[in-house]
C-alpha cells in the first residue's frame, strides 16, 4: 500500500493464477552443466595447473647451471699506433665452461618432491571439488523433487477442499447444516 499511495484502510484482493510450470532436469544434464558451469572446478583447475608450473621449475633447479664462454680477442702491439692495426696483430679464441651448482644439490632435491606432493594434492583437490559438486546437485534434485511432491498433493488438498466448501454450500442452502 506505501508503494502504490493507497490508503491504509483500503482493502486490496489480489488475484493470481495458481500455476506453475515444472522444469524436468535429467540428474546427468544437471551434473554436466554445474561442472561446466562452476568457477570451483575452474580455481581447482587453475591450482593443480600452476603446481605443475612450480613442479617443472623446482626439475629445472635439480641440473646445475652451466655456463658456456666464448670470448674472442685482437690486439696490435706496435709504438705508432697505425702501424699496431694494419700489422703484428693477434687473436687470441677462448672458449669455456663454468658452473656454480652444489654437487649434492638436497635441498634442491627435497623442493621438487614437495613439488609433487602438491600436484597430487591439486589433482585430489580438483576430485573433492566435483565429489562436492555432485553431492549438492544431486541434494538440490531431491529437494526439488520433494517440492514437487507438495505441490501435487497441496493440489489435491485443494480439490478436497474445494469439494467440501461446495458441499458444505449445498448442506447451508437447503437448511442441513448451520
Amino acid at each position: 500500500r506505501e508503494l502504490l499511495a493507497l490508503p491504509l484502510d483500503r482493502g486490496i484482493k489480489v488475484d493470481l493464477p495458481l500455476t506453475y510450470t515444472p522444469h524436468s532436469i535429467e540428474l546427468e544434464e544437471a551434473l554436466q552443466l554445474a561442472l561446466e558451469n562452476r568457477i570451483e572446478v575452474n580455481q581447482a583447475e587453475d591450482q593443480w595447473n600452476e603446481n605443475k608450473r612450480l613442479s617443472r621449475m623446482a626439475k629445472q633447479n635439480l641440473y646445475p647451471e652451466l655456463n658456456l664462454v666464448l670470448n674472442y680477442s685482437n690486439c696490435g702491439r706496435d709504438q705508432v699506433f697505425t702501424r699496431s692495426c694494419t700489422r703484428r696483430r693477434e687473436s687470441t679464441w677462448g672458449v669455456g665452461f663454468t658452473t656454480s651448482a652444489d654437487f649434492n644439490p638436497a635441498a634442491e632435491r627435497v623442493a621438487y618432491e614437495q613439488t609433487l606432493i602438491g600436484v597430487v594434492a591439486a589433482e585430489r583437490g580438483i576430485d573433492q571439488v566435483k565429489a562436492n559438486l555432485t553431492l549438492d546437485v544431486k541434494k538440490s534434485i531431491r529437494q526439488l523433487k520433494r517440492a514437487y511432491q507438495r505441490i501435487h498433493l497441496q493440489e489435491d488438498q485443494m480439490k478436497t477442499a474445494q469439494g467440501e466448501l461446495y458441499l458444505a454450500k449445498v448442506k447451508f442452502d437447503r437448511g442441513m447444516a448451520d
